[in-house]
């Protein structure tokens, strides 16, 4: 019984301090005011379910602990309004790494890199450093820090030469 415990607990210590492997974490997030509102997709690494779209914003809703509802609406092509709904799923105690899916069966890993201490803006990317966003709580921000906000993305491993600067649009 005794060797129970100490394996558990060995196993709890373990996953407890290796669990920013990927890359650090700047902040906890998950069930916090971030959660509350739309926020504005202002930049972005090409991404194949980008293509073609724009007046990007996700929305959030906490479900429980450790769900959160994901809400993605876009024009494509600047004519059709799409809305693409999925799951995000708390993946360790850092609350920053999430694994959300979307049509039940299209999965990705992302992380929260970093945030604004008032929330107003956001750094989300992946394990591979191929897709990242710069969300805001305005449809743009100052030029200044979006190219702080950048760096941030470099600073991490991406190539963000490929960046690509999203328009505000008139009609969210």
């Amino acid at each position: 019984e005794q060797q129970g415990k100490d394996i558990f607990l060995l196993h709890f210590f373990v996953f407890f301090f290796k669990q920013k492997t990927a890359y650090e974490m700047l902040r906890s997030l998950v069930g916090s005011e971030m959660c509350i509102r739309d926020r504005y997709q202002v930049a972005h690494m090409p991404f194949i379910f980008n293509t073609g779209a724009s007046c990007v914003t996700a929305e959030y809703q906490i479900l429980s602990d450790f769900q959160v509802r994901v809400i993605n609406r876009s024009k494509f092509l600047g004519l059709l309004n799409t809305k693409v709904e999925g799951d995000a799923y708390i993946q360790d105690a850092s609350n920053a790494k999430l694994k959300v899916i979307f049509f039940g069966f299209i999965a990705g890993d992302y992380y929260i890199i970093d945030v604004a201490n008032d929330y107003s803006w956001a750094v989300v990317g992946e394990p591979r450093r191929k897709n990242g966003w710069i969300l805001s709580r305005q449809p743009s921000i100052d030029s200044n820090l979006l190219s702080n906000l950048i760096q941030k993305l470099t600073n991490v491993g991406y190539n963000t030469k490929k960046i690509i600067y999203d328009k505000p649009c008139k009609d969210y």
